[in-house]
């Protein structure tokens, strides 16, 4: 996902490892499915956690700041 300005967000380190291992999990269950390509599998799966990281955190922004300044 790009910001505006169309760099990459980045993630914590924990938010990494958590797109790292459902990345190995993806892979790992594509495999074991007998998936054309588990790679590809895999790769799509983690991007939707990354999503998913980032749009959680875009929420909780937009919470934290309306919580600020309607209160």
């Amino acid at each position: 996902m790009s910001n505006r300005r169309g760099r990459r967000r980045r993630l914590s380190p924990g938010e990494t490892e958590a797109v790292e291992h459902a990345y190995s999990d993806a892979l790992d269950y594509a495999t074991r499915q007998g998936d054309a390509d588990p790679d590809r599998f895999a790769r799509r799966y983690a991007g939707l956690v990354r999503w998913s990281l980032i749009t959680s955190r875009d929420i909780q922004s937009l919470a934290d700041f309306y919580a600020e300044h309607h209160n």
